[in-house]
């Protein structure tokens, strides 16, 4: 099957399934995390259209310092921001926004989709034709 289908589109087909895994923690950790509000302390670039900052809030009236991890977004000293962190672990935030936390998982996956779907349609349309040449679908 593997060798059928090619050693390429399996490792898309990989990625598609590890970033459908990525698309299912984010869901989870949207869920289970707290939203905050948080202001920016720093911001530095990276790479480029990557980032990171530290942000400041408060959990349960004690300060907390994190750290956000940043792709095509720049954040200024002192802008308020929504966070998400877990209660066990406040230090670990993300910035609550759609497209940081979900976009590339759902690229990934639309991209891993259409081309197993491309390849796979291709040869079911394909082992088509040759039944039909054969006469061996319709008898």
């Amino acid at each position: 099957m593997l060798k059928q289908f090619g050693i390429l589109n399996s490792i898309i087909a990989v990625i598609g399934v590890l970033g459908f895994g990525y698309l299912i923690y984010q869901i989870w950790y949207g869920v289970t995390a707290t939203p905050a509000t948080a202001i920016v302390e720093s911001y530095e670039k990276t790479r480029r259209f990557q980032g990171a900052a530290v942000v400041a809030y408060e959990v349960e009236a004690k300060p907390v310092e994190g750290k956000l991890q940043l792709w095509l977004l720049e954040l200024e000293k002192g802008q308020q921001v929504p966070i998400l962190y877990r209660p066990d672990k406040p230090e670990l935030v993300q910035l609550d926004n759609f497209w940081q936390r979900y976009a590339a998982s759902i690229g990934l996956v639309l991209f891993a989709a259409a081309v197993v779907g491309g390849e796979m349609f291709k040869r079911f349309r394909h082992g088509d034709q040759k039944e039909i040449r054969k006469g061996t679908v319709f008898s």
